[in-house]
């Protein structure tokens, strides 16, 4: 029996809500992640279907999560650096370094 079975049906979720996210941030296919993390892509597909609503919970307050910054090739030199949010459903928000706290409360609290 895997670790996994012995978790509850929320702590579930939010182990398959990390894993999408980070297959998300990874650039990876859906299969070449999967296989680097030896997950059944079936098991994989399923939870993206059941997650991708993104639909809040009544029983969960918001949550931050943990991120991992790594250096990104610039294909260009015009690119500005800046902090990439990519949201459940696949968009992304893309603020510069510098943006301000108060500007960050702004984005963060309309999402």
């Amino acid at each position: 029996m895997d670790l996994l079975s012995k978790k509850t049906r929320s702590e579930k979720r939010a182990h398959w809500k990390k894993l999408l996210l980070d297959w998300k941030i990874s650039g990876l296919s859906q299969a070449d992640f999967c296989k680097q993390h030896n997950i059944a892509y079936g098991s994989f597909s399923w939870w993206r279907r059941r997650l991708k609503s993104c639909k809040p919970e009544l029983e969960s307050a918001p949550t931050m999560i943990p991120v991992s910054v790594r250096p990104v090739a610039q294909p260009s030199s015009e690119r500005i650096p800046s902090i990439r949010i990519i949201l459940c459903d696949g968009k992304r928000i893309d603020l510069p370094l510098d943006v301000s706290i108060e500007q960050l409360r702004v984005v963060m609290s309309s999402l």
